[in-house]
């Protein structure tokens, strides 16, 4: 019964490490007016809108990059959407 209940912590660990490590993407932007930076917190499909946050804790965020650029394509131009990768374990880096 020991290894038993061994085996099954060993294999949770397994499963919370790559799921933590396994990156993040989310989308920002840079107000043109202003300059700050600020985040795509959501999307409405239907009127085509999309609303931003300051907070980077608000954004919406991406398992997979290459949803992350159709989204980010789908945003004006002009205020210069990029995706950062967000390292669960590491920190933060940009693309």
């Amino acid at each position: 019964m020991g290894t038993f209940l061994l085996f099954i912590i060993l294999v949770g660990a397994v499963w919370a490490y790559f799921k933590l490590k396994s990156p993040t993407y989310r989308i920002s932007l840079i107000d043109p007016v202003t300059g700050y930076t600020k985040y795509l917190s959501s999307v409405d499909g239907i009127n085509h809108s999309f609303t931003y946050s300051a907070s980077p804790d608000a954004a919406i965020t991406f398992k997979d990059p290459k949803r992350a650029e159709v989204f980010a394509s789908q945003v004006d131009k002009v205020n210069q959407p990029t995706i950062e990768k967000r390292d669960s374990l590491i920190g933060k880096s940009k693309e």
